[in-house]
């Protein structure tokens, strides 16, 4: 696979969520993958944008590989370990890999952050009825 640069341009991509039988379990969130092994021609890193909308919680999930978050929008919170952690917009968040980690929105606007971590399978065969209307601002 090719190894020069790679130039994405958010708005050639479409809003991804989960199928509709796991958002209860998974929680609201929407995303679009950038940059990753299987959506373009990179091999170490995975980078996105994900929304959540007022209201809505991204429960528990973990990823193996540290992560780290840039809040784009909006205001939430964020548990790492034992703490809820406050965010707002140019806040940024490390997360240690492997830590149980929900996100809540806060408010009446989408919390919506940028994403980048070591390479993980991309999620885009998780698709619903809703992958393409997207969020709201």
């Amino acid at each position: 696979m090719d190894r020069g640069p790679v130039v994405v341009r958010e708005g050639t991509r479409e809003w991804d969520t989960w199928p509709d039988e796991e958002v209860g379990r998974k929680g609201l969130v929407y995303w679009k993958t950038l940059v990753s092994a299987d959506v373009t021609h990179s091999e170490a890193l995975t980078m996105g944008i994900g929304r959540v909308p007022p209201g809505e919680t991204l429960r528990t999930h973990r990823h193996l590989p540290p992560e780290i978050y840039l809040l784009l929008e909006g205001t939430g919170s964020v548990e790492i370990g034992p703490d809820a952690r406050p965010v707002e917009a140019r806040s940024a968040v490390f997360i240690p890999g492997d830590a149980p980690t929900p996100w809540r929105t806060r408010g009446r606007r989408i919390c919506g952050s940028l994403t980048s971590l070591p390479r993980i399978r991309s999620t885009r065969s998780s698709t619903s009825s809703r992958s393409n209307i997207g969020p709201r601002a």
